[in-house]
């Protein structure tokens, strides 16, 4: 009789639906600061100090290069990105591109789905009005799919940022990245086997400051596109090597 309850009972928990289980981790819940990174109902939001130059070269944003001017701070930040295919596993990090404050705001509540449909929106008021100096310009945003941690071959989708209109279409991107030492570093975009993009020379990055590649001229055309990234460490010549994968649509309407 022991062996059926206790089979009948695990045989009920795995019933429970998928649905009611929230994969949200966001660490101090019980934190009494009113800043404190913690779970805000449908999202991650507050202060989240980070270890700085963790990572030989990291991936922090990659957004649409579309920006609305404001006169003021708005009383919400949207974002909004495109899936070529049914998303599996949807990591959305939204996080200063040079630490000042230590602001992070992740896994938001959305259903994720294959299209242009995937919005999310959250409000100022709650911790970025609070924070003195922060604004959009001052943030970066990533959309990895799959893993959630930083890796050499990233593959992401690219987030339109705003917080009134969208744009009537995309032509190009800013990637963000970090290197934790001075680097000098070349770049190129390519479709399939061929480079459709590519830098004239070296890059130099100065360590554990943002710099950005920009790519202008997204062709009309939908399709897969590859960012990559090689060179090396000035202080004693060890090689880089990054690639980012990631899907371009010029229409989003």
């Amino acid at each position: 009789m022991l062996k059926t309850k206790t089979l009948i009972y695990i045989v009920c928990f795995l019933c429970v639906p998928l649905s009611s289980v929230s994969a949200r981790d966001c660490g101090q819940s019980n934190n009494s600061n009113d800043l404190a990174y913690k779970d805000r109902g449908n999202r991650c939001e507050g202060i989240h100090p980070q270890l700085v130059g963790a990572y030989d070269i990291e991936l922090i944003s990659a957004i649409a290069n579309y920006r609305e001017v404001a006169n003021s701070l708005p009383d919400f930040f949207k974002l909004q990105f495109c899936l070529p295919n049914r998303p599996r596993n949807v990591h959305v990090k939204v996080r200063e591109l040079e630490y000042e404050h230590f602001y992070w705001m992740t896994d938001p509540e959305s259903s994720w789905t294959k299209g242009c449909g995937n919005f999310f929106q959250w409000s100022t008021a709650t911790v970025i009005k609070k924070l003195t100096g922060l604004t959009m310009s001052n943030l970066g945003v990533l959309v990895r799919l799959g893993g959630k941690r930083p890796s050499v071959k990233e593959k992401i989708a690219p987030v339109i940022f705003y917080h009134g209109k969208l744009p009537n279409n995309i032509s190009g991107y800013l990637f963000t990245f970090k290197t934790n030492r001075d680097a000098k570093l070349k770049y190129s975009i390519r479709s399939g086997r061929t480079t459709i993009f590519e830098s004239s020379g070296y890059l130099r990055t100065r360590g554990n400051k943002p710099f950005q590649v920009r790519w202008d001229n997204a062709p009309s055309q939908s399709g897969t596109y590859k960012l990559i990234l090689k060179g090396f460490f000035v202080s004693n010549g060890e090689s880089i090597h990054q690639s980012v994968r990631f899907y371009h649509q010029s229409k989003i309407h």
